[in-house]
């Protein structure tokens, strides 16, 4: 169960050539902290290591409220840890465990969290030395509005969803599969983009001859016999 997520900023949650969130980043973010259960959530950066901690916190957290981000993470001195706070870069332990220990939540062990970052190095290195859950943006996910659904998390205004049959080219063990998709426009075709992504970067537990290392969601079949795909530990999406 993730219990804390940790976001990075720059050319994750905004494009550092406009300053700006990249598409439904917001939306994201909002689904998240809105849900129930929600995790805890901040944000890990490194920043200017030349600068004081409280002079880099003042410019960081200025790029932060130009981004129209800042109201997510409040108050920024629990939510926001800089490598200036840890004297380190990531993926070092220690600025995680200085996010954790900011954050209030020191003994949480990294196994119940997850971080999210665009930097490949990063990932590798927090799944294999932390054993720390990870989504690299731009691999295992481009698009934020599918976070919410990969964290496990849905909020409580959330529409109401129904099960498709869906077949994931290239794929045939994927073939007339039941999916959860919302009930919304355009949702079955993300989903199914979603999905396939998720085949592609083996994270489908429960595929004969094809074990999934980093598996975030399995095949299951339900009394009726029909296999269904469903986020490990989680019902839906």
């Amino acid at each position: 169960m993730i219990k804390v997520v940790m976001f990075d900023l720059g050319q994750t949650l905004i494009d550092e050539a406009s300053r700006q969130p990249f598409p439904h980043a917001v939306e994201a973010l909002t689904a998240i902290t809105k849900a129930h259960p929600a995790p805890k959530t901040c944000l890990v950066s490194d920043f200017k290591m030349e600068l004081t901690p409280a002079k880099a916190m003042k410019e960081y957290v200025a790029i932060l409220e130009a981004a129209g981000l800042r109201s997510f993470f409040e108050p920024v001195q629990k939510r926001v840890t800089l490598s200036n706070h840890a004297g380190t870069l990531k993926p070092s332990r220690k600025i995680f465990e200085k996010a954790l220990q900011r954050l209030g939540v020191p003994a949480t062990p990294f196994k119940h969290c997850c971080f999210i970052t665009e930097n490949a190095a990063h990932i590798k290195a927090v799944r294999e030395k932390l054993h720390m859950q990870a989504f690299q943006f731009g691999v295992d996910f481009t698009d934020w509005a599918e976070v919410p659904a990969m964290l496990g998390v849905a909020s409580p205004s959330a529409s109401s969803s129904s099960w498709h049959t869906i077949s994931v080219p290239r794929h045939e063990d994927l073939k007339d599969i039941q999916v959860e998709v919302p009930d919304s426009p355009h949702a079955l075709e993300e989903v199914k983009s979603y999905v396939a992504s998720l085949a592609n970067n083996e994270q489908i537990a429960g595929r004969p001859g094809k074990p999934a290392l980093r598996a975030t969601h399995a095949l299951v079949t339900d009394p009726q016999g029909q296999r269904r795909l469903v986020r490990k530990r989680f019902s839906q999406f």
